[in-house]
């Protein structure tokens, strides 16, 4: 868990996402086996620094889902809007897995320990900001975006046991990402834990 932010409260086991096809889907049935899932908060599907972070995160998917004990997939992208067009492209090239809509910004919120963190407009125009770096680095791996939709609201990861956010990571600056190293070693620290 990052330093900085306060251990969170469990998530709220009324929390409702939608599925691909418009069908309520509960949560807690995410980590209802009690097992990790890791949870990618996606700011924007078309948004270069995001597309590659999914595509870094999902690379470990395997080695997640190995941590985690085997069995399904416990890897899943959470998006605060959903654009057909935008998830289309960004499921066919930067995350195949399972992607839900968090109309309400509910695990948005909860990564914000209650309030929906956005960024500012301004920080685009900072020079220093980590921001340019990581653009750089999205281009370099091949990522393409667009600005379609919202790109304020910030996003994360978060590994969830048992409805518990064990470990955290809040995108503070424009394409901010944990490290798929750091993600595999929090869930597998999780499933140690959970033993």
């Amino acid at each position: 868990m990052d330093p900085s932010i306060p251990p969170l409260p469990p998530l709220d086991p009324s929390i409702t996402l939608t599925d691909p096809a418009g069908v309520p889907v509960p949560a807690s049935s995410l980590w209802a086996d009690g097992r990790p899932v890791v949870l990618y908060l996606l700011r924007r599907p078309g948004c270069v620094l995001c597309r590659a972070t999914a595509a870094k995160l999902w690379a470990a998917a395997e080695a997640v889902t190995e941590a985690a004990g085997g069995g399904q997939a416990r890897m899943v992208c959470v998006a605060h809007e959903w654009l057909p067009a935008e998830i289309a492209a960004f499921r066919e090239g930067y995350w195949p897995g399972p992607i839900y809509k968090d109309e309400a910004k509910a695990l948005f919120s909860a990564l914000g320990s209650g309030a929906v963190r956005r960024a500012s407009m301004l920080s685009l125009l900072n020079p220093l900001s980590r921001m340019w770096g990581h653009a750089k680095a999205a281009k370099a791996a091949g990522a393409e975006g667009n600005l379609t939709g919202d790109g304020l609201t910030l996003g994360g990861a978060m590994v969830v046991v048992g409805g518990v956010p064990v470990w955290t990571f809040q995108e503070r600056q424009f394409g901010d990402a944990p490290t798929p190293e750091a993600v595999v070693e929090a869930v597998k620290a999780a499933a140690v834990a959970g033993k």
